[in-house]
């Protein structure tokens, strides 16, 4: 472990890490009432210092191993260093917090270190997958507090946070990490980790969508074992179609905009899909429209403008402020950077989501469908839940790192081939 430490992209991913832990430990729903420092001074703003602390360290490790020439060669990571100073900039003419705008350049230093430190070995994509098993196994650790005070489970009751946040970024981190939970190699560990995942994630955390998606990801991972048993396979149709349409039902069949139609928009009814579509994510759109198109708002100004532009009608018809997320990351990311930082963003975003889909079509095997199912459920979970913070991005960066690191060793291995079979022609 301490020579591991010793080399700068490992040092990096570690400090990268430690505020999502130490969030566990000094600053989650579940640990609050049991840890000294939140009892003493409420909040506590051990996480915080650590992770300015940790991203100024990560910044000195980027300046030490910087490779100037692979950098400027490739678009993409032109791209990425063009949304770092665009970040910087929106800071200066949209808002005044120039910390809270930059520090999530500090995730693409970590990929920069990635990339020029990154030789061909497999133990970089190893690393990689095991941090994101643990950090979906964190929540599940934590989450037994939870069941401990609420033993009792129920369906959509508790909807309990781990991670300090909400449940639906709970759920994003958990849909992001399931696929790799199939890399396990115990067998009996990786059946008791994913029996409990959906446990947990149906009983307790009760994010529909996740919910969904966690099931399609169960049956592209299985799908090679499941066709060789068809009634395990039907089953698993028939319970996944149980499912899927019981979220329908209740997302959608019960909708005022489906029971009433196009007067549900007029009268402003505040249903769970037409309230987020009409009460949040049109009116977020057309006021940062109006606003500030070109450089948004800037990072932690959600609550500020959807005072402005957010609302529901309540009982009394009074139409009241909604106050809470988008439910949709790609709003708040526009609502945050503008068209310029939004578009940036979507160019690195789904270009590598197309390697991985490369990756997953060339070269099947678990490890390549893991990460291409991992990037469809993290995306999924971004256009209808949640908006994700530092521990999204976590999340994020390693999924760019893994693509960049797999694709990079699978041109080299295919390669290897290639002149393998061009001497033995010769």
């Amino acid at each position: 472990m301490i020579k591991l430490l010793r080399q700068p992209f490992y040092l990096a991913i570690f400090l990268l890490m430690l505020p999502f832990f130490l969030t566990c430990f000094f600053g989650t729903y579940v640990t609050v009432k049991y840890n000294v420092t939140t009892i003493v001074y409420g909040d506590s703003i051990i996480p915080t210092i650590s992770t300015y602390l940790f991203q100024l360290i990560i910044g000195f490790i980027f300046l030490k191993s910087f490779n100037k020439f692979q950098l400027i060669r490739a678009d993409l990571f032109r791209l990425m260093l063009f949304f770092i100073l665009w970040t910087a900039l929106v800071s200066f003419l949209a808002n005044d917090k120039f910390l809270t705008n930059i520090k999530y350049s500090f995730y693409f230093l970590v990929f920069f270190i990635g990339v020029s430190k990154f030789k061909n070995n497999f133990k970089f994509i190893k690393v990689n997958i095991w941090i994101l098993q643990l950090i979906g196994i964190s929540i599940l650790v934590f989450s037994v507090i939870i069941i401990i005070e609420h033993p009792i489970p129920a369906y959509r009751t508790y909807r309990s946070s781990v991670m300090h946040s909400n449940a639906n970024e709970d759920a994003l981190i958990l849909t992001a990490s399931l696929p790799f939970m199939f890399l396990i190699k115990n067998k009996k560990m990786k059946i008791i980790i994913i029996l409990y995942y959906f446990y947990y994630l149906i009983l307790y955390n009760s994010t529909r969508s996740a919910i969904v998606i966690s099931s399609i990801v169960a049956l592209i991972m299985l799908f090679e074992i499941l066709k060789k048993y068809r009634w395990l396979l039907l089953l698993s149709l028939i319970v996944f179609s149980i499912n899927l349409l019981g979220t329908i039902r209740e997302n959608v069949l019960n909708d005022p905009l489906f029971t009433e139609g196009i007067s549900a928009i007029e009268n402003r009814e505040d249903g769970n899909m037409s309230g987020r579509i009409f009460g949040i994510l049109i009116p977020l759109y057309e006021y940062t429209i109006d606003k500030s198109p070109i450089w948004g708002f800037g990072a932690k100004s959600y609550e500020n403008v959807a005072s402005h532009s957010t609302f529901y009608v309540s009982e009394s018809g009074k139409e009241i402020a909604k106050v809470r997320s988008p439910h949709n990351f790609f709003i708040m990311f526009f609502l945050n950077w503008g068209f310029v930082g939004l578009i940036t963003f979507l160019i690195i975003y789904f270009r590598y989501i197309y390697i991985s889909y490369k990756i997953f079509k060339f070269n099947k095997n678990s490890t390549s469908s893991s990460l291409f199912s991992s990037w469809i459920a993290f995306s999924v979970m971004n256009f209808i839940s949640n908006s994700f913070s530092y521990r999204g991005w976590t999340v994020f960066i390693l999924l760019l790192l893994t693509t960049h690191f797999l694709n990079k060793y699978f041109l080299h291995i295919n390669s290897s081939q290639d002149k393998h079979e061009i001497l033995i022609e010769k």
